[in-house]
Parts: structure tokens; sequence; C-alpha cells
């Protein structure tokens, strides 16, 4: 439940303030995969139902990677899913490794199916989108290792703390101030609900392991399709919104790390709801920037509030 919180307000993705003209290219096939991969768990968890909730699971994977190019790398998580939910019953790795195979192969027929698709049609040439520059220029060791690094440090360490970093640029200005006031009521309120859900107790750390290490992989498989076409990862710019193939990995990370560095489920909860608090705020913050953007804008070109740019 904590990785979902976290993802809900996964502060690396700026844009949540134009999601109405983002939703047809990035939530809506994100949503689909989501619930894809929600489904093959729920197939193994319920072996009653596992031909039905497969079905659903590979249609709703059609649904959320044929439509654009942001999930086409993060299919391999299935694959980490399978073999952590199958863990509970298989113990020989031999063993789990393979029937961990047999149950992906049906989704990594359809993720082929897509990667020809998108073979095609970057080939024909009536396609516009982003090249693949990362076969145009030099793939050095220094450049992967520096790639990953940055990766992993603004997905899945940095942008948790960035609205600190972006408030005390200004910090009595109005909107930071309210933004620091939103954090700290966030982190009370969040600290009581987690308290009330015992969220935390009861839970062992046999999650956080795996959490991790998927977290660490999720990362670096959702940077790849930006990295592809030569794109950058810089926050609070419109280039953020690849952090969209990220919020998963990055979330399921840090939740790991911090189940990994504390054991005191007290200290735990605070430091979740700090990180679920630090969220909130930063989305906030840019939401409120966002809207000022959008003032000058329209004083820029001189449209009205009800009027819109094409």
């Amino acid at each position: 439940m904590i990785a979902s919180l976290l993802f809900l307000v996964f502060p690396g993705y700026s844009q949540h303030w134009v999601a109405f003209t983002h939703i047809n290219q990035e939530w809506i096939p994100f949503i689909f995969y989501l619930l894809s991969f929600g489904f093959t768990a729920r197939a193994l968890r319920h072996p009653d139902k596992f031909k039905s909730n497969t079905i659903y699971a590979l249609l709703l994977l059609i649904a959320g990677v044929f439509p654009t190019e942001y999930f086409v790398s993060i299919e391999p998580l299935r694959f980490l899913f399978i073999w952590v939910i199958l863990s509970e019953e298989i113990n020989r790795a031999g063993k789990r490794w393979i029937q961990s195979l047999k149950l992906w192969i049906p989704y990594v027929l359809i993720w082929l199916a897509n990667v020809i698709w998108l073979a095609y049609f970057y080939t024909i040439g009536g396609y516009e989108s982003y090249d693949v520059e990362v076969v145009n220029a030099p793939l050095t060791i220094m450049r992967i290792f520096s790639t990953i690094g940055e990766a992993l440090w603004k997905a899945g360490l940095y942008v948790w703390a960035q609205v600190l970093v972006l408030v005390s640029k200004s910090i009595t200005a109005p909107t930071n101030l309210v933004t620091l006031a939103l954090i700290f009521v966030s982190f009370i309120l969040i600290i009581f609900y987690l308290r009330k859900l015992n969220a935390l107790e009861g839970e062992t750390n046999t999650f956080a392991v795996p959490a991790l290490l998927i977290g660490l992989i999720g990362i670096l498989l959702g940077r790849i399709p930006s990295f592809a076409a030569g794109l950058p990862l810089t926050l609070q710019s419109s280039y953020d919104r690849f952090m969209i193939s990220m919020m998963l990995g990055g979330s399921l990370f840090v939740t790991g790390l911090i189940e990994i560095l504390f054991r005191n489920s007290r200290i735990k909860i605070y430091t979740f709801a700090l990180l679920i608090a630090l969220g909130t705020g930063n989305n906030f913050l840019m939401q409120i920037s966002s809207a000022g953007t959008g003032q000058s804008s329209r004083k820029f070109t001189g449209s009205s509030p009800g009027e819109s740019l094409l």
C-alpha cells in the first residue's frame, strides 16, 4: 500500500496539471498497463480464475503498449513480479525460473508484436516521431554509466526532496509558504492515517529487497525510450514527462530502500509520511507555478481566460 501512495504523488512527473492534454498519450495507456500487471498477479493468486484473468491481462497489455512508445521497455517487470509471487510457493530457483518464463511467454509475444509494429512504423517514413538517436551517437561505457547514475539519482532519490530545493530559493514567497504549510499538514494527517490503518505493523521485510531491485530495474527500463531518442531527463521541464515510465520503478525503489534502512515501524511511518507529504507539496507547487505560467501566456498572446491555443 505504501508504494501505491508514493506512486500517486510521485514528484518526478510534474505535469499532472496538464492531465487533460496528456491523458490520451500517456495516462490512459499507462492505467491499462498497470491493470494488466494487476490481473497477472490476480491470475497467479487465484488459480480457479487463471484463464479469465490472464485474458484480461493480455487485452489490457495490448491497450497499454500499442498506443504509445512510452512503455515499450517496461514489460520485463512483469517477469519479475511473476518471479516474486511464485517464490511464495516454489523454493527452487531453477524450477521457478522455468515456470516464470512459461507464464510470461504470452505477454512476450504481444510485446514482440508491438516492437515489430513500431519498427515498421519508424521505417515507412510516414510516422512523425523522435528519431532513434542512440544508434547515431557513440555508446561509450562512460555514457551508459552516466545515464544509469542520473536516472537512479533523479527518479529514485532526488525527486522526493526537490520541492525543498525549489522552495528554498525564495522561502518567504507566499506560494512557497503555503507549500510548506501544506507539506506540514499533510505530514501530520498521513501519520494519523498510516497509524490508524496499522499499515506497517505485522509486515515483514521479505518484499523489501525485491521491491528495491525491481524498482531499480524499473527505473532503468523506463529510461530506455527517452534515452534511445536522445532526449534529456531534465526535471521541472517538459522533458520530465518521460518520468511517467519510471514512476512505478521509482516508487518501489524508495519503498524497498526505506524498509531496508529502518527496522523500527514508527520511524518507517514517519519517513513514508514525510515522502508522501513532500510529493503532495511538490504537486501543489507545480500546479500553482504552472497556473501562473498560463496567465503569463494569456497576457503575452492576448487571449482571454476562456480561450485555448492550438
